[in-house]
């Protein structure tokens, strides 16, 4: 017959004690991954806390849907307001052209050449994956700016969004591009009922 070794006394205390430790600090990792990994409204952060999503009233395939959420995290820009971008800008056409603004973006023909050398694409301001490259390229590169100089939340995608709307320049000129905020909101407001 086999006899169990007694247990010395408070080992028990000591592993329960343990487990709880171990318990409460991956529950505090999760909370800080938790909060690190959702959306705030009005920042730029891009994490979706579900990932990427396919909307089918998106006038986008999903292969095309997936490549700009990705370049959207990539360069720290909210995915559903860079919608709203397109949708504002061109309604979703990609071969839209107003004056010289080409593309989904609307991006002007002065920053084509340029665009296409510092991310290494093509000058083909038509093409949908190229255009998104340079739109999310430009969206990032003022988001960036305009943290830097201390724009938060609200504040800060009105910035960058006056300056895609006027240029940096007419954007320190003249103020924020209230109505092209504006449209933005609307057009986010319908990119949201599309998910």
């Amino acid at each position: 017959m086999l006899r169990k070794s007694p247990k010395p006394k408070g080992v028990c205390m000591k592993n329960n004690q343990g487990n709880k430790l171990l318990k409460l600090f991956l529950l505090s990792m999760f909370v800080v991954a938790l909060v690190f990994s959702t959306t705030i409204p009005g920042t730029s952060n891009t994490a979706e806390a579900a990932g990427f999503k396919y909307s089918s009233k998106v006038p986008l395939s999903k292969s095309q849907q997936k490549y700009l959420y990705d370049l959207c995290v990539k360069r720290g820009l909210n995915y559903k307001h860079t919608l709203a971008v397109i949708k504002h800008e061109s309604n979703f056409k990609a071969k839209a052209k107003g004056g010289s603004n080409y593309g989904l973006f609307q991006i002007n023909k002065v920053n084509h050449k340029n665009l296409a050398k510092v991310t290494k694409t093509k000058n083909s301001p038509y093409d949908v994956k190229v255009n998104m490259n340079w739109g999310t390229y430009m969206l990032s590169n003022l988001q960036k700016k305009y943290a830097k100089k201390g724009y938060k939340g609200t504040a800060l995608r009105e910035a960058t969004l006056s300056a895609y709307n006027k240029g940096e320049g007419g954007f320190a000129k003249y103020g924020k591009a209230t109505a092209y905020i504006k449209k933005h909101n609307q057009a986010y407001k319908v990119i949201q009922s599309w998910f």
